[in-house]
């Protein structure tokens, strides 16, 4: 009896050590006041392209497609054929 209360302390006194939390204190410099600002505007992004429907983009994405198909002119200054 007396060997399960002693196990049973240990292993609370185990837990207890491994369970502690740590505790980490950044102090402002300019460093952090630099990293503040650099994820704000990465944060800021990710809103805008969460915020943008995926049809937006690939609307926007083809019209781009047809236009660079709308040339008159090949690279070689030919018209191409219409067809």
């Amino acid at each position: 009896m007396v060997a399960g209360i002693l196990a049973i302390l240990a292993t609370a006194w185990l837990v207890q050590r491994f369970r502690r939390r740590r505790v980490v204190i950044v102090h402002r410099s300019l460093v952090t006041d630099q990293l503040l600002t650099e994820l704000s505007r990465i944060a800021e992004a990710l809103e805008r392209i969460a915020n943008n429907p995926a049809d937006q983009v690939l609307a926007a994405v083809n019209q781009k497609a047809e236009e660079s198909r709308a040339m008159p002119f090949s690279t070689f200054d030919r018209e191409r054929p219409h067809n």
